[in-house]
């Protein structure tokens, strides 16, 4: 093994839990013996791990949390078990000590090794290249290149001509602008109508903008695969009809379209 610290999936336990007023507590509460009152915060940590990397499980149920953990008890009463002082407003106390450290590490440890693969596809360039008058001459096009036009053509893409690609890089949090986004949604358009992939891409800027650190890393890519579990939905005709067609709430909460006539 090279002298490079690995990231350990693992949880360190404190050697005087057991002793701990508020181990007690949740023991007392549930009427296990200690060991398996140890068993089942393991179990809790093991499913943050997999399903609450920050650590917030209030947005699972009694149940779920109960059969994520491995409680075979009426699940409120581990609810009301861990509220003794395990999960605080529910959050795990204290997960950032260690779940959140580890995260945090992983994704340090993930941004290194792109930085690493980063620099040897650029030195990889600059070995492929030779100076020469002022310009730059690259085994891609055999012929001189003004690297200062290349730049500035990397940092501007072209401005979108798709207003729903707009919108995509407006709202959704973490987009990466890229050159063929229009190719992109124009593919999107022959499937789906354009007001159900606004709705989605609404629907995606809400999700990316709630989880923070465990959004999606490829945005554009998560937006086909949303698209793709999806039945295209059918437009009601309204051709000869002074009107248009909006984006509203139905009377489930749920996004639906809606005929506006022109008054």
């Amino acid at each position: 093994m090279s002298g490079r610290r690995r990231v350990r999936d693992w949880q360190g336990v404190d050697p005087h839990l057991r002793q701990h007023p508020t181990f007690l507590k949740f023991r007392a509460r549930l009427g296990v013996p200690t060991a398996l009152a140890h068993g089942i915060l393991a179990g809790l940590w093991a499913f943050a791990f997999d399903f609450a990397h920050d650590g917030d499980v209030s947005r699972f149920s009694a149940e779920e949390l109960s059969l994520g953990v491995g409680w075979e008890g009426e699940p409120q009463e581990l609810v009301d078990a861990l509220s003794v002082g395990f999960v605080v407003d529910g959050i795990i106390h204290d997960w950032e000590s260690w779940g959140g450290k580890l995260f945090a590490e992983r994704k340090a440890d993930a941004e290194r090794k792109w930085d690493g693969r980063n620099k040897e596809t650029l030195d990889l360039q600059e070995s492929l290249s030779t100076e020469k008058s002022g310009q730059c001459v690259t085994m891609r096009d055999n012929g001189p290149q003004d690297t200062t036009e290349e730049k500035k053509s990397l940092k501007a893409p072209p401005t979108p001509q798709d207003d729903l690609v707009v919108k995509a890089r407006d709202q959704v949090p973490g987009w990466k602008v890229r050159t063929d986004d229009d190719a992109t949604f124009t593919t999107f358009r022959k499937l789906y109508p354009p007001a159900q992939i606004e709705r989605t891409i609404r629907e995606l800027a809400v999700y990316q903008s709630a989880r923070n650190g465990n959004r999606y890393k490829d945005p554009r890519l998560a937006l086909a695969k949303w698209l793709k579990r999806q039945e295209p939905e059918k437009v009601t005709s309204h051709k000869g009809e002074q009107g248009h067609w909006s984006t509203d709430y139905d009377e489930n909460g749920k996004y639906s379209e809606v005929w506006v006539p022109d008054v």
